[in-house]
């Protein structure tokens, strides 16, 4: 294996576990607004395409904060959004 391949692979391997962040993540973000109410499929959608970590993590803090979804989706400004 030359070290091309290896830096291939390794960045591979990383960037596969970024993303197993964001997805484990934004589904947190969705447990937290089920138990306050119901996320449309729209803003389902939008918070599981989300793959910043730094926004999820934003994201997270918000939802467990928040009374309602209506008002998650003000705080973090998804009113254009189908809540």
């Amino acid at each position: 294996m030359t070290m091309a391949q290896f830096s291939r692979d390794d960045i591979l391997i990383y960037q596969g576990r970024e993303e197993g962040k964001a997805q484990e993540r934004a589904e947190a973000v969705l447990e937290l607004l089920e138990d306050i109410g119901e996320p449309s499929e729209t803003l389902r959608n939008y918070i599981m395409k989300q793959t910043d970590l730094e926004v999820l993590r934003r994201w997270h803090k918000i939802a467990a904060k928040a009374d309602s979804i209506k008002e998650f989706g003000q705080a973090v400004g998804m009113l254009a959004i189908s809540i």
